[in-house]
């Protein structure tokens, strides 16, 4: 028995959001991003002032969970607090804590969940496009400058 295609679309939420430590400063340009087709993951691109965007990837697990309770330990890490829900985002050099507004990460979570619920991530992920990209990958030259074997 064949399943019909999911459909496949895209969600994009402007969300408000501040340096937690200096609020006073502009408002950080934040946008939460979802595509059905990789139902998995979250994209949050971030600005400050005139500075080009940064884009983070992480797992939608840690948005749905982290409105409600902290939920982290690697570079991204969220929890739920009195003036928003807290993100704390570990780069190679730097770190920032945001506060994102409630209601807009609350819009962001209820409208993933419309377009993929809980559960439902593998009828919508395409699997088999990965597997094709990873076959045409070139693999890494195991040889020596000389042509001998590694």
């Amino acid at each position: 028995m064949t399943h019909p295609q999911p459909r496949h679309c895209t969600l994009a939420v402007p969300v408000r959001a501040t340096l937690a430590s200096d609020p006073a400063q502009p408002a950080v340009r934040a946008e939460f991003r979802y595509r059905s087709w990789d139902p998995f993951t979250v994209q949050l691109e971030l600005a400050l002032d005139q500075s080009p965007s940064v884009s983070w990837e992480f797992a939608r697990d840690l948005v749905l969970t982290g409105i409600e309770s902290p939920v982290g330990l690697g570079d991204v890490r969220l929890f739920p607090g009195l003036e928003g829900v807290h993100l704390e985002l570990y780069g190679q050099r730097s770190a920032a804590v945001l506060v994102l507004d409630a209601d807009d990460v609350d819009h962001f979570v209820v409208e993933s969940l419309r377009m993929v619920p809980v559960g439902a991530e593998s009828d919508f992920h395409r699997l088999d496009d990965e597997i094709a990209l990873l076959t045409t990958l070139p693999l890494p030259d195991t040889r020596e400058a000389d042509g001998s074997p590694r």
